[in-house]
């Protein structure tokens, strides 16, 4: 089944009220406009294994093609939620750019969380800064690989 061209929560519900979504047997293309993020973390936290995660380039713009099954995959990291898995045997010509396009959005989510004054902002700004982090280290760690 293909699924694209929506934001990640949408796809994310799709398969959440398809029932039979999660029988071994299918195989899922999924290539979400936004929240990506989301689209990871639902797929991580609900018996869903990423196979592959594919960087494609359109008009200037970079876009994440994931192929998944239904199954038990690790858990990813925060900075993965973000990001993906990466392996020093990948061939992503686009990956540096992703993880710096990734990284600056979170930088900007953070400096703009320091500026609230909601108590709810105070774990989501943590969140954020945890997620920069790690992000940060597989970018430096990508980096190391491409030498």
């Amino acid at each position: 089944m293909v699924i694209t061209g929506m934001g990640g929560e949408t796809i994310a519900e799709i398969l959440h009220r398809a029932r039979w979504a999660k029988e071994e047997g299918h195989l899922y293309i999924l290539q979400a406009m936004s929240g990506m993020d989301g689209l990871r973390r639902y797929l991580s936290d609900n018996v869903f294994s990423i196979l592959r995660e594919v960087l494609v380039e359109e008009g200037g713009t970079l876009y994440v093609i994931l192929l998944t099954v239904p199954g038990q995959m690790k858990p990813l990291a925060e900075g993965e939620i973000w990001v993906g898995r990466q392996s020093p045997d990948m061939d992503s010509p686009l990956r540096s750019r992703y993880l710096t396009q990734e990284l600056q959005k979170l930088r900007r989510a953070v400096a703009g969380l320091e500026k609230s004054q909601r108590p709810e902002d105070i774990e989501k700004k943590k969140w954020y800064e945890l997620a920069a982090r790690e992000v940060d280290e597989l970018k430096k760690e990508w980096e190391q690989w491409q030498q």
